[in-house]
């Protein structure tokens, strides 16, 4: 038997008895026992289309005798029978249910994704969380969901933006501190004093367009050595020295950081527990992808 958090919302007719429903229907699935469930919260939408209506929140522990991908097949058998319509990316929605965590489970793959990629900036779905399951660890920052609640619950919470050059990450770090000005962002010289950040920001970009926006803004040609980024590197506690010849190499270090931010946390491990990856092939998604982790802390 496996322990798994699932998130709930719905912003769309009656959404509090689409959660309730879909209560029902988890306490009447055979291979399934409902240990407990959220209170519900009511709470502005984060991202998505201008004039939707507020979101009603919740989560419900379970214990189950489902593999992962069976699991998340009954939660989408679940909001079908709920009738969920996927209209719009972040759009309104009868319905939406979500497998966070499932034991110490950390599985990447196409359509399944555990942890989910976007749990530890969202106080939407911590708080619930929190509530019913306070000391179930989420297996790769290495601490409990009330210890992720807490990381964006202080007053002026350190968001590092990080990513090689041509990710994108300044102009996304820019667009950050234009809507949350009560976030730091940190540069280089803060990491490298050892100013821990709540939440981590990583740029990820395809080789391709990192060659494309490198020669387009004339910082990198061909052949033209490159210096790695030292707040990139500083976020690994990697060394800041070096040099960079081509893109495939800033490709390899963009990987990298990838899987240095991604890999299970040790006890002493000073990386933001938080971390959000961001696909940056899509300057403008990406930036929008990167405000709505951030405004989610609220």
């Amino acid at each position: 038997m496996a322990r798994c958090l699932i998130a709930c919302g719905s912003n769309e007719g009656q959404s509090r008895q689409h959660l309730a429903d879909a209560g029902d229907l988890l306490r009447s699935m055979p291979g399934l026992t409902l240990l407990a469930t959220s209170r519900i919260r009511e709470t502005r939408p984060v991202g998505g289309p201008a004039g939707q209506a507020p979101f009603m929140n919740g989560a419900f522990l379970v214990e189950t005798e489902f593999a992962a991908d069976e699991m998340l097949g009954v939660l989408t058998a679940i909001e079908n029978t709920l009738h969920r319509q996927r209209f719009e990316r972040w759009g309104p929605r009868t319905i939406d249910l979500d497998l966070l965590l499932y034991d110490d489970l950390v599985v990447e793959q196409p359509g399944l994704t555990i942890p989910h990629p976007r749990m530890t900036t969202r106080r939407f779905v911590l708080e619930p969380c929190a509530e019913i399951a306070p000391d179930f660890v989420h297996p790769l920052a290495g601490c409990s969901v009330q210890d992720l609640l807490d990381n964006i619950s202080v007053a002026h919470p350190h968001v590092a933006v990080v990513g090689v050059p041509g990710s994108g990450a300044a102009e996304v770090a820019a667009a950050v501190a234009d809507v949350w000005l009560d976030t730091v962002l940190l540069d280089m010289d803060d990491i490298l004093r050892g100013v821990a950040a709540e939440v981590a920001i990583l740029l990820v970009a395809e080789q391709a367009v990192l060659a494309q926006r490198l020669a387009y803004g004339g910082r990198c040609a061909p052949g033209t050595a490159v210096h790695p980024p030292a707040a990139a590197t500083a976020v690994v506690d990697a060394e800041a020295t070096g040099v960079i010849h081509t893109v495939a190499q800033l490709s390899a270090l963009q990987a990298e950081l990838r899987h240095r931010l991604l890999a299970p946390a040790s006890g002493a491990d000073r990386r933001p527990k938080a971390v959000v990856i961001v696909e940056a092939n899509d300057l403008e998604r990406a930036i929008g992808e990167a405000v709505a982790a951030v405004e989610a802390m609220a």
